[in-house]
């Protein structure tokens, strides 16, 4: 069980791990207006049955599902963003009317090169992995941390319950930017700038230009499929 670190209203789970034997095949639940980030948190209610069937496969074997954001076009209704999240499940609990309440925490960012073709109901890709730049600059990364922190939680009471989570565990700029770009209302197009963007410090300069911003409250209410 993935250990899950909270203060308040924000949580996030520490780093996990893809499986070692991951080779990049991955089952797709599109969902409009959601994008996740790895480390977030995102608790889902699944009830249609091709999306059964993939919760059945994956806690069957890896335990992987893949968070992808439907995108409105004009020639189709199940067009979906390139730019995903891969998520391990971490807790699973069936409800009396066959249908499922799950948490999904992120894992790692992905980007879509092909849809497979198969018989399954649902939806499967190959995808590659993006993974984070890494930086030794630690002065500079609490530094940008603080200044986002500040500049996006509502009320000093919001800010005090990050910094806490932050200092307390000793998170990074990557998760930083990650769990402000979470929480923060930021627009679907914009997340998902961010979702695709491997550099850190790159991630922090685009949140800076997304002025006038404020989180939404945790825990969201558990997404639809």
């Amino acid at each position: 069980m993935a250990s899950i670190l909270i203060d308040g209203d924000f949580m996030l789970v520490e780093h996990l791990s893809l499986p070692d034997d991951f080779a990049g095949a991955v089952r797709l639940f599109p969902l409009p207006e959601v994008v996740l980030f790895p480390r977030m948190i995102l608790p889902l209610h699944i009830f249609e049955p091709r999306y059964c069937a993939m919760l059945d496969e994956a806690l069957e074997t890896d335990g992987l599902i893949t968070m992808a954001t439907l995108q409105k076009h004009p020639e189709d209704p199940e067009h979906i963003a390139q730019e995903v999240c891969i998520g391990r499940i971490i807790g699973h609990e069936p409800t009396d009317h066959g249908t499922h309440n799950i948490i999904l925490a992120g894992v790692e960012r992905a980007r879509i090169q092909a849809e497979s073709q198969h018989e399954k109901v649902f939806r499967c890709a190959d995808v590659d992995l993006v993974p984070e730049l890494e930086s030794e600059d630690i002065l500079r990364q609490q530094a940008l941390s603080e200044r986002l922190i500040e500049g996006f939680v509502g009320g000093s009471k919001g800010i005090q319950k990050i910094r806490n989570l932050v200092q307390a565990n000793a998170i990074g700029l990557a998760a930083v930017t990650d769990l402000v770009a979470y929480y923060s209302q930021l627009n679907t197009s914009q997340k998902l700038v961010l979702l695709g963007e491997r550099d850190p410090f790159l991630r922090a300069r685009y949140l800076f230009d997304y002025t006038d911003q404020t989180t939404r409250p945790f825990p969201p209410p558990f997404s639809m499929n």
